[in-house]
């Protein structure tokens, strides 16, 4: 099997990653002495969306995510059609 990075072959011109959303990185900024809570800065908005970590120091990612969906103006956050090949 040849190696995607192999010496001497180049580098790609495209890598697809197919990864269920739960295993994708979501960042949130959690300021020092914030008490538990965080933001979520969007591009394209002036000011970042703010939440309550909850007891178990987990994000609550569903209510996250409908907030960032009105915010941006579209009706979901799902994933969208699969790409074709």
């Amino acid at each position: 099997m040849r190696s995607l990075f192999g010496r001497g072959e180049g580098a790609p011109a495209r890598l697809d990653l197919h990864q269920r959303p739960e295993t994708l990185h979501f960042a949130v900024e959690i300021p020092e002495g914030s008490g538990g809570t965080f933001t979520k800065a969007l591009r394209g908005l002036p000011d970042p969306l703010a939440g309550t970590i909850g007891p178990d120091r987990r994000v609550p990612i569903t209510d996250l995510a409908t907030r960032m969906a009105t915010a941006l103006g579209v009706p979901s956050l799902g994933p969208g059609p699969s790409p074709s090949r």
